[in-house]
């Protein structure tokens, strides 16, 4: 990994998917209505569920940075299955989100590549790509566009 981003220290890393968090949670409302009316789903699920576990997907990832900065680490297991997390840049990742939890799934997505330093381009269902879009206005406003 040559980009910048992939050089970039675990506590820069964690301040921005903060920020990031800090900014959906500030736009809840708009999000919701977006969600709401993009897919179809009720508002009072948008802003109650949706939108919130968005965020706290971001804030998940920065806790888990946070939490250990070992590059490998080997999770035990109840059957013969090798279970582990490599915490370093793997390269570039598509992300291909669904239409039904367009937000939700797609920052499930998003908020490890960008915890472990990867490039990401995010590919959202083309029923549902509103708060796709209105994510990347977050991205550039914590100023991520940058990398």
């Amino acid at each position: 990994m040559h980009g910048r981003w992939s050089h970039e220290t675990i506590t820069k890393r964690v301040y921005y998917l903060n920020r990031i968090a800090d900014l959906i949670q500030a736009r809840l409302e708009d999000f919701a209505r977006a969600e709401s009316l993009d897919q179809g789903k009720p508002l009072w699920l948008a802003r109650t569920m949706e939108i919130p576990r968005a965020i706290d997907n971001f804030r998940f990832f920065a806790t888990a940075l946070m939490q250990s900065r070992e590059i490998f680490t080997q999770h035990p297991t109840i059957s013969n299955v090798i279970s582990y997390t490599v915490r370093n840049p793997i390269g570039v990742a598509v992300l291909i989100s669904p239409w039904n939890l367009p937000l939700y799934l797609l920052t499930w997505k998003i908020a490890p590549c960008i915890a472990f330093g990867c490039t990401c381009v995010c590919k959202p269902s083309e029923f549902t790509s509103v708060t796709a879009g209105m994510l990347a206005q977050v991205f550039i406003d914590v100023g991520m566009y940058l990398y």
